[in-house]
């Protein structure tokens, strides 16, 4: 009767795993040999820098021996970019001698993948193909390109970087377990004359619409510098010249986060490692904000007075900014929105551009030195990474002070899917440079 039982359970089991789409989760819940599969960096944080020497693991724990041709490790970095587009088309036709056109909507992919490591390499290889009951340790090294950028999860486009290992079995379905990593270069805020600079911007607008005008409202924005890291205090200050009929009741300030994403029409992959690009007509760019963080607050200027608005945001952990990827380009501004009484047209608005790096700047310059370069968007550092072949344990050197710790992103893990991978490759977290106590 126990035996009955049994093979009915192992019966309805096999039927519902018959009906899972991953083949991976169905080989992993019917292999009862297998009791642990992983693959393990030798980096405590989790992040790696460009140029490393990578050593780690492949970790496999067998409750009794098995068929394997071999132990494969694949190790990925790329990025992708992908959307969509609707256009409408207009389709004349010819029927019995008249014409009649007819318009529908049409779905056009945009798409582009650049790649920055692609390696394969076996990791073990029996002679008669036996994988003997145990705990086997497979270690294996691979150097990172020293022109990787940073690790990045967006809502149209990614920056990945994993290890995939995979036992081959022959008739069976292949063990498959995958470990994604950070790769952060290093952004010295010192090597941008202007990030230790401070930041002033004004703006002005007569609020209400047509007879309905109240007068003006004039704001002085200013910045002590334009270049942060996250876990630094940022102190914004804004002086408010209200020349209206109206009171100023609130102020809204916030971060954002400006990614301008590239792609192709048609086509999946922009070939920038060997100098090959692609028509320009093909190329498409789009840009989507986040918000990093945001207060909302109550401020009162009365009708021609003025005011002085002053708030302190921290900087979460956030990617810097970077343009070193062709199709994924990250910058960073602050928004400042005045708010007065009414329901038309009652706001003024301006941004200032700053620059997220993740070595602080030392000093900052006298006003009087140089002035920060007035457009839309502030050059990033260039990226600094050890020599090609350094070991994994040596790190860029940090400015005098306590070292940074790593912390996860504020937007959490990735929701964009790669068609070319499984879905167990969804769902990381970045890590990102965090200054505790600067």
């Amino acid at each position: 009767m126990k035996r009955a039982k049994k093979s009915s359970t192992t019966t309805k089991l096999s039927s519902h795993l018959s009906r899972l789409p991953n083949l991976s989760l169905k080989l992993a819940l019917l292999d009862r040999a297998m009791e642990t599969f992983r693959i393990e960096l030798e980096s405590p944080s989790g992040v790696l820098f460009p140029g490393q020497v990578v050593q780690g693991r492949v970790y496999i724990h067998l409750r009794e021996q098995i068929k394997a041709r071999a132990v494969l490790l694949h190790v990925v970095g790329k990025a992708k970019t992908s959307w969509t587009v609707w256009e409408r088309r207009t389709d004349n036709r010819n029927n019995n001698g008249s014409v009649s056109a007819r318009t529908h909507s049409e779905s056009i992919p945009y798409s582009a993948e650049v790649v920055y490591l692609d390696l394969q390499m076996n990791v073990w290889q029996p002679v008669e193909q036996i994988l003997l009951p145990g705990l086997h340790d497979f270690p294996f090294t691979f150097t990172l390109p020293v022109h990787c950028p940073p690790s990045f999860e967006g809502t149209i486009g990614f920056i990945r970087f994993y290890c995939k290992a995979k036992i081959d079995r022959p008739w069976k379905f292949d063990d498959n377990t995958r470990t994604n990593f950070t790769v952060m270069p290093h952004f010295d805020l010192n090597t941008i004359y202007y990030a230790g600079l401070p930041v002033e911007k004004h703006i002005s607008k007569n609020i209400g619409v047509l007879c309905f005008k109240h007068g003006r409202i004039g704001a002085k924005i200013t910045l002590g510098k334009s270049g942060y890291v996250p876990g630094e205090n940022v102190m914004l200050n804004v002086e408010v010249n209200n020349t209206t009929s109206k009171d100023v009741t609130r102020v809204e300030t916030s971060l954002i986060e400006l990614v301008t994403y590239t792609a192709r029409r048609h086509n999946r992959l922009l070939d920038y490692g060997n100098g090959a690009g692609c028509h320009h007509g093909d190329v498409e760019k789009k840009q989507e904000s986040r918000v990093v963080v945001q207060y909302n607050e109550e401020f009162k200027v009365c009708s021609q007075k003025t005011g002085t608005y002053q708030r302190l945001l921290a900087i979460p952990p956030i990617v810097p900014s970077f343009n070193i990827c062709p199709i994924i380009q990250v910058d960073y501004q602050f928004k400042i929105k005045i708010v007065a009484k009414g329901t038309i047209s009652n706001t003024v608005s301006g941004t200032l551009p700053v620059l997220i790096g993740t070595i602080p700047v030392r000093q900052q310059a006298p006003p009087q030195q140089a002035q920060v370069p007035s457009q839309d968007y502030l050059e990033p550092p260039p990226p600094t990474a050890p020599q090609p072949g350094t070991p994994i344990g040596i790190v860029p050197a940090f400015p005098a002070g306590p070292p940074p710790s790593y912390a996860d992103s504020v937007f959490g893990r990735g929701t964009v899917q790669d068609d070319s991978e499984d879905k167990s490759g969804g769902g990381y977290t970045p890590r990102y440079v965090f200054y505790n106590n600067i």
